[in-house]
């Protein structure tokens, strides 16, 4: 004996006749625009390398700065939360600015 369940999944795996629509599903289907092919923007793919090389930079440069910045700091120079500083600063602040500025 069938479960409701098999005879559920035999139901709604039948195919169903078509139902006649004179057309209908043809001229709807015929008045749709088209569709438009995606240009690629200059702008995210600009943003997309930038973030490409701002990634492998990060992946290269991370360890030799590391090391510096620990040979820097256990020598008597500044603090580690003040060398930060300066480089946040150095690195990210002032580009922002210079940007912000043009702007």
């Amino acid at each position: 004996m069938r479960t409701s369940d098999e005879r559920l999944d035999e139901a709604l795996r039948r195919a169903e006749p078509m139902l006649p629509d004179d057309g209908f599903t043809a001229s709807v289907l015929a008045r749709l625009p088209r569709r438009r092919v995606r240009k690629v923007n200059p702008r995210s793919l600009t943003l997309a390398v930038a973030a490409g090389i701002g990634s492998v930079s990060t992946a290269l440069l991370a360890p030799p700065v590391e090391r510096a910045f620990n040979l820097y700091t256990l020598s008597g120079g500044l603090p580690t939360s003040t060398l930060t500083i300066i480089v946040f600063v150095a690195l990210v602040a002032a580009p922002l600015a210079w940007v912000v500025r043009r702007l």
